[in-house]
């Protein structure tokens, strides 16, 4: 009798490990379900969201191209009007530096 209740729980024993073995499998199924649904809900947001990262950068820079047009003219016309008027333009400089002294000093 002490061999058959051995075989027993041997058997159980065998029944419970294929049970474990069967309950991982079906969660490890379970899991790449899981992971496979997230992925594929998440790649639209993920794709809207590269796209307009990609349109902010082109914008970013048609912008700075623009700016450093316009610096550029700005420096073009001032360079223009110092050889113009040359003893005018250091006059006025000076007359700045002394203003921004005067400002500093306070």
């Amino acid at each position: 009798m002490i061999d058959m209740g051995m075989n027993e729980s041997g058997t159980e024993g065998g029944t419970l490990h294929g049970e474990f073995v069967r309950l991982r499998e079906e969660l490890a199924q379970i899991r790449d379900l899981l992971t496979k649904s997230g992925a594929e809900v998440l790649s639209g947001p993920k794709a809207a969201a590269e796209s307009r990262l990609a349109a902010l950068q082109a914008e970013v820079e048609r912008l700075a191209a623009e700016v450093k047009g316009q610096g550029s003219q700005v420096l073009h016309e001032i360079d223009r009007k110092v050889q113009e008027r040359p003893l005018t333009s250091l006059a006025l400089a000076f007359g700045v530096g002394l203003l921004a002294a005067q400002l500093l000093r306070r």
